[in-house]
């Protein structure tokens, strides 16, 4: 058994620990002499006379038409260009075919959470594709401590860590990773929250729980799933593998979708199976820059690296 799993539930134990930490626990400091992570009701104050109040409430009021403001200026929800609802969601399903062919690369950045028993962890991320068949993942805590870089190269996974670096299998070493176990499924679709291409399967029923919404039954990479399609705006929304083959299931979630280049990308992906759960969240994404090589190989020297089968 790798150390790697148990290293990860180690950085999140210590984690969870110190997100636990009660009031009367607090750090002192001396520009803060309760402490910094003190309740707000263990500092000394009086309750606010009828002037305070009011100007309490002017705040409050004038926050909230900001609000209001910032919502009515926000930018209408993005749809697809390439698809309408007449088109029909099989040729909706067709475009998701090889989704990411069109690029040469993709650099991007943004935030990870992995959420367990033991706790969770908050970490930055950075993500490097390219095409056909290479990912570079780098996810690092607090104050820029390195937690682990993880290489996709075909499909064979490249992991450094506190605890080691390894090389196996892509599902291998992803499931030591994380504690998921996600089958054949490609992590480059997985992570940027693009669909595995497949194709409908024609023995089950098409769902329409309500107006706008489909749950589409799909084959392919030897999984059976179902996604969720957004009718109106031509995305897909949620997708649900089932346990078959001896591989478990596990849910994924995609929302506030953005165009970036040729793509349609969720900002937000969330990862779910047996009480583990990942989330990313997405900042910046550019497409099709020119990524030197050498960017995904920085770091990971081949004589240092165990080898797992």
């Amino acid at each position: 058994m790798l150390r790697l799993g148990s290293g990860l539930k180690s950085i999140i134990a210590k984690t969870a620990k110190a997100e636990r930490r009660r009031p009367d626990q607090a750090i002192l400091h001396p520009s803060n002499p309760y402490g910094e992570n003190r309740l707000i009701s263990d500092f000394p104050w009086s309750p606010p006379g009828g002037r305070q109040r009011r100007a309490f409430q002017l705040l409050g009021s004038a926050f909230f038409s900001l609000q209001l403001i910032a919502l009515s200026c926000a930018p209408p929800p993005v749809s697809r260009q390439d698809w309408r609802p007449d088109k029909g969601i099989e040729e909706l399903i067709n475009l998701s075919r090889n989704p990411l062919q069109s690029l040469t690369d993709l650099k991007a950045r943004g935030s990870i959470t992995i959420r367990r028993e033991e706790g969770q962890v908050r970490a930055t991320m950075s993500i490097l594709l390219a095409h056909p068949d290479l990912l570079r993942m780098e996810v690092r805590g607090p104050l820029y401590t390195h937690l682990f870089t993880a290489l996709v190269q075909a499909d064979s996974l490249t992991v450094l860590s506190r605890e080691g670096n390894w090389k196996g299998s892509t599902q291998g070493l992803f499931h030591q990773l994380t504690g998921m176990e996600l089958g054949p499924y490609n992590l480059r679709y997985l992570l940027l929250g693009q669909i595995e291409p497949g194709r409908i399967d024609s023995s089950r029923v098409i769902e329409h729980p309500r107006a706008g919404r489909a749950v589409v039954p799909l084959r392919g990479a030897d999984l059976a799933r179902r996604v969720w399609i957004d009718l109106h705006r031509g995305f897909f929304i949620r997708e649900k593998v089932e346990p078959c083959g001896g591989h478990s299931g596990w849910n994924r979630l995609m929302q506030n979708y953005r165009k970036v280049g040729p793509l349609y990308l969720p900002r937000t992906i969330v990862i779910q199976q047996n009480g583990v759960e990942i989330s990313l969240e997405y900042e910046d994404v550019a497409v099709n820059e020119g990524i030197k090589k050498e960017h995904f190989f920085g770091g990971i020297t081949p004589d240092l690296i165990q080898r797992i089968e």
